[in-house]
């Protein structure tokens, strides 16, 4: 009969615990990812917005001046 000691158990226990620390790692750099994209669309969407203001006040522009000629 094979007994279990206790030096197996914990060298399972220490390759688990290593494992786990691992996956934790994936799932922080998971959020991390996450955050910086969310930041870069906003970025990104504000960025469109403030050209599309632009383009639209230079047309306004455009045709008030074509009215007064």
């Amino acid at each position: 009969m094979i007994h279990p000691n206790n030096s197996d158990k914990t060298q399972l226990d220490a390759l688990i615990s290593q494992g786990m620390s691992h996956w934790q790692t994936d799932n922080n750099l998971d959020e991390s990812y996450k955050e910086q994209r969310q930041s870069f669309q906003l970025k990104l969407l504000q960025l469109q917005a403030q050209i599309i203001l632009v383009a639209g006040l230079t047309l306004i522009a455009f045709f008030f001046g074509q009215i007064h000629n």
